[in-house]
């Protein structure tokens, strides 16, 4: 079931992705002493990440992003920000119109632009986000404090064509939701 490398071809697994799923996979075994299914690998956004940081990317977009299964989706959309993060790459997953992105310590500000009436949620992933600021937004905040365990960042309209996200110390997901999704859910 893992640690498989097949379908190498163009239409398939790209020839680079497949060697560097190979050396790691080497190199790990030779680590933890383990081979075949007994070594679990990372997933292949994760490996994806890894490759696209060595050949100098800044930023990654991802189409449909979502994932099949609620876990796939879930570690999508959590784990996978905070690793981009780590690795220095500004990540944007978009899917059915809707676009989500990090913005951390590492990528302190997003500058919103042209996306009057989306909405814009703003959503901790590390336990607290310090002086966060909200420009352009029906609900503003200037040098505010948003908790991981509380729902302050839910549910804002963007209402002028430059707004802005700033936080000071963090990591958050920013969330922009298309105008026609809102008006579906009123």
């Amino acid at each position: 079931e893992r640690n498989c490398i097949s379908n190498v071809r163009p239409e398939g697994l790209r020839h680079d992705a497949a060697a560097f799923k190979l050396a790691w996979l080497v190199k790990r075994a030779l680590q933890l002493g383990l081979t075949g299914v007994a070594l679990k690998d990372e997933s292949d956004l994760e490996l994806t990440l890894r490759l696209a940081a060595e050949a100098g990317h800044r930023s990654v977009r991802l189409l449909a992003s979502g994932g099949g299964r609620l876990d796939h989706s879930l570690f999508n959309f959590f784990p996978m920000f905070a690793i981009a993060d780590r690795l220095g790459l500004r990540l944007e997953a978009l899917s059915s119109g809707w676009t989500v992105t990090q913005i951390s310590t590492r990528f302190p500000q997003l500058a919103v632009q042209q996306r009057q009436g989306w909405g814009l949620s703003l959503m901790p992933l590390s336990p607290t986000l310090e002086s966060v600021d909200l420009v352009g937004m029906r609900y503003s905040l200037s040098g505010a404090q948003l908790r991981f365990d509380a729902t302050l960042g839910l549910s804002n309209r963007i209402e002028t064509a430059d707004a802005l996200v700033k936080i000071g110390d963090g990591l958050a997901l920013v969330i922009l939701i298309p105008p026609e999704t809102l008006q579906a859910e009123t």
